[in-house]
């Protein structure tokens, strides 16, 4: 439920409708899984070639931002199975934020990252620290930077640098050595 309020406000708020049919892709949910996410991955190809590709610094880059994080609420909440219910008293408080919030994009964007880290937290434990240290990283990092990443493929590239070091940090207690011989001795 979450995802589909959240989807429709970035929506009106990015002027790209598309985030519209995120409606039809629960309902496809309630009859079928697969067939719904085969539907998000269509969902997610048109959304790509929706954009126009642009720096993050800009509305087109704040625009993508606020479309990613509803589609990871979407998705989210169609892999856990949807159903048709009135919204729980803590999904009642989001969903409150996230219309007060839907003010202005400048707005509406803290307030959407807050309650899809708030999900992952809900749905995935501590193990969800890892991805908001990504993103505070991700933001300190690019604000920093911001006059040497003009171009988008070194943003992209900061951006995926960061999440490979921060997936390296997260799984260095499970590296473990090889315990196959490489070369075997006759």
């Amino acid at each position: 439920m979450i995802g589909i309020i959240a989807s429709i406000l970035t929506a009106v708020l990015t002027g790209n409708y598309l985030p519209l049919l995120t409606p039809l892709i629960y309902v496809i949910s309630l009859k079928s899984k697969n067939i719904a996410l085969f539907a998000f991955y269509i969902y997610i190809l048109m959304l790509a070639f929706s954009f126009n590709p642009g720096s993050i610094y800009t509305l087109n880059g704040m625009n993508s931002i606020l479309v990613t994080l509803s589609v990871i609420i979407v998705l989210d909440e169609i892999l856990r199975g949807f159903e048709l219910r009135l919204p729980s008293k803590e999904e009642f408080i989001l969903l409150g934020a996230l219309t007060v919030s839907a003010i202005t994009l400048y707005t509406f964007l803290p307030v959407l990252t807050a309650v899809t880290f708030y999900t992952a937290y809900r749905r995935f434990g501590k193990a969800s620290f890892y991805v908001i240290g990504w993103w505070v990283l991700v933001i300190v990092f690019l604000y920093a930077a911001k006059n040497q990443l003009i171009h988008t493929g070194a943003q992209a590239l900061v951006i995926i640098g960061l999440a490979l070091v921060l997936i390296l940090v997260g799984e260095r207690k499970d590296v473990k050595p090889i315990d196959v011989k490489l070369i075997k001795k006759p």
